[in-house]
């Protein structure tokens, strides 16, 4: 299930653009370059470590850094909606059904 948060990111995006919620729309896009931007920066601060004092990294391909990002995104996306799908499964379970007293039923006719 490789290409699951992808394919949950793109469903968000797409919800989001046909019923015209422009705040969910502003929120995905927004946790995805945020998270990208966390991933980006933790790769450097690792990599540089390990790096020779020669190397140096090319800008060129630094929006590559998004694709990674997307799918976290899409995996916090996905753990969210089955987080809330078990409390929703919590709550109606934790409702209590009030049980039918004789005086609801209806009387049944004599003759």
């Amino acid at each position: 299930m490789a290409g699951g948060p992808i394919v949950v990111l793109a469903a968000a995006v797409g919800q989001a653009l046909l019923r015209r919620r422009w705040k969910a729309l502003a929120g995905v896009i927004g946790l995805t370059i945020a998270i990208s931007a966390i991933l980006g920066i933790g790769w450097v601060a690792f990599d540089i470590q390990t790096m020779p004092a020669i190397e140096r990294y090319a800008r060129d391909e630094w929006p590559l850094v998004l694709v990674p990002g997307a799918g976290a995104t899409g995996t916090l996306l996905l753990l969210g909606w089955f987080l809330a799908l078990a409390v929703r499964g919590i709550r109606k379970l934790g409702r209590h059904r009030t049980p039918r007293t004789m005086d609801a039923v209806p009387a049944l006719p004599t003759m």
